[in-house]
């Protein structure tokens, strides 16, 4: 019972910080409030010390404070010594290329500012700048630039919070450069150089090998390159409510560690426990090979927390860990929770098979449990997009009737799928010519799952678009689904 009591109590202790965090992102709250919640909190704490609820309810109330300060102080300060300081000012400054991400028309620089040309010496600076240069340009990372641009401010493009999206990646100013120079080159950290050549020599065996859009998929799926994806094909997993493929999620990673612990294990005796060691730097691998993005930083964390519950012997689902794992997320990088649609649909999704897996489980009693268990898939896919459709309908306003099926087809290989992709990969790294005999499987289980979603996304009244919905049914909806858990966990004649 008292491991039980700690684990509440860290389960509430993190749902105050994240409310903190809540209420900091969408209103705007002074220090003097923070400053009186803490009297209130010392006050809870030193009259009721030996009230076990009341000290709980004054530690809370400072991890809700700890969590709108954490937001606050998110956002740098204007210095002279920020790059920010010197928005819509014309300047020469030097840094270094952190991440190159080709679009369709552009390519997009994120380099970090070292120095500032001011009255012909250059300063020391900090701060990240994005950079937007020509397509197919040969920056790299790694590479030293010297820059002469007018530095602007990023702003709201029609609804689209430009600003909010770019702050979350610690970015304030934006340039169209007049000017660059490469100075030196492999200047980035050498092991992140390394894995990024090593994600150019894949990148390379999928081009050289797969036709399209089978080569663009596989591409998305295996190192996050999701430009190269056809409008047509992101329409077609969007429709059928199977877009979360083409991004790095903990789906993936989870896949991935389920692959790794059956090859430590089977092919090399290691045991279980030990294996965790192998497969966290793997982990630390594929993360930094996708490109670091929010989400595959995300779906690293949720993994490396999976095995780690495994190895201390703790259950896996639990609710624990995936409030703690969003805690994490959020003490690094507090504007997620607002800014990222990424972060909200994911953990919203775990969150619904978390309560709702076992309910839906009991509603499809009716398919048999074999091999592939599609009675599992069901669950599982019924009870995540019944948590993230009142939130799809927000952003997109786009609800898919069909994605539990389409989603049970896909998942029902995927598995199978990053198998025979990862195999490819690590042969065209080995023993290039392999990977040209490799690619055949994955080839075929990808033009398969392409055209049964294209069939699928034909069909009428598959998908339906509702147009954007207003933010407080969005609330209703939410009350509605918490209400509907209330009542089939009080309720033992109900099927869960």
């Amino acid at each position: 019972m008292k491991e039980l009591a700690k684990h509440k109590i860290f389960l509430i202790f993190c749902l105050a910080f994240i409310v903190g965090i809540s209420l900091a992102s969408f209103l705007k709250i002074s220090f003097f409030i923070c400053y009186l919640i803490f009297l209130i909190a010392l006050l809870f704490l030193f009259f009721g010390w030996k009230n076990i609820k009341i000290v709980i309810i004054g530690f809370s109330l400072i991890f809700i404070i700890f969590g709108i300060l954490r937001y606050n102080f998110s956002f740098p300060k204007k210095t002279p010594e920020k790059i920010h300081f010197y928005n819509k000012e014309k300047v020469v400054f030097e840094g270094i290329v952190k991440k190159v991400e080709e679009r369709f028309k552009i390519t997009e620089l994120i380099v970090e500012a070292k120095s500032l040309l001011l009255n012909e010496n250059f300063k020391k600076i900090k701060g990240k700048v994005l950079v937007f240069v020509s397509l197919y340009s040969s920056y790299q990372y790694g590479d030293r630039l010297k820059i002469n641009c007018q530095l602007l401010e990023p702003r709201p493009i029609e609804r689209f919070a430009y600003h909010e999206y770019l702050a979350r990646y610690d970015i304030y100013s934006i340039c169209f450069p007049k000017e660059i120079k490469i100075l030196k080159r492999n200047q980035g950290n050498f092991i992140v150089s390394q894995i990024f050549k090593i994600k150019e020599k894949i990148k390379l065996a999928i081009d050289q090998n797969f036709t399209e859009p089978e080569g663009a998929v596989i591409s998305a799926l295996l190192l996050g390159i999701k430009k190269e994806v056809p409008q047509k094909i992101k329409e077609v997993f969007s429709k059928t409510g199977t877009g979360h493929i083409l991004a790095v999620s903990g789906l993936h990673v989870m896949i991935l560690t389920k692959i790794l612990l059956i090859f430590f294990i089977s092919f090399f005796s290691i045991k279980r426990q030990n294996a965790f060691y192998l497969v966290s730097l793997a982990l630390i691998f594929y993360v930094i090979l996708t490109g670091a993005s929010a989400s595959a930083v995300r779906a690293g964390i949720m993994g490396f927390l999976l095995i780690l519950a495994e190895k201390i012997g703790r259950k896996k689902e639990n609710i624990n860990l995936i409030i703690f794992t969003a805690s994490i997320m959020l003490l690094f990088n507090p504007k997620l929770l607002k800014s990222d649609a990424g972060f909200q649909l994911s953990y919203l999704g775990i969150l619904g098979i978390n309560y709702l897996e076992d309910f839906f489980y009991q509603i499809f009693k009716f398919f048999p449990e074999k091999k592939i268990n599609i009675r599992r898939l069901l669950a599982m896919t019924f009870s995540a997009q019944t948590f993230v459709f009142p939130l799809v309908l927000f952003y997109w306003g786009n609800l898919s009737l069909g994605a539990p099926i389409a989603n049970v087809l896909v998942l029902s290989i995927l598995s199978y799928l990053m198998a025979l992709s990862f195999l490819f990969a690590f042969a065209s790294l080995i023993f290039f010519p392999l990977s040209k005999i490799l690619f055949f499987p994955v080839w075929l289980v990808l033009y398969f799952i392409i055209k049964i979603l294209e069939f699928f996304s034909k069909i009428p009244f598959f998908s339906i678009n509702f147009g954007q919905i207003n933010f407080i049914l969005v609330i209703i909806l939410y009350l509605a689904i918490i209400y509907f858990i209330f009542i089939i966990k009080k309720r033992p004649s109900l099927p869960i």
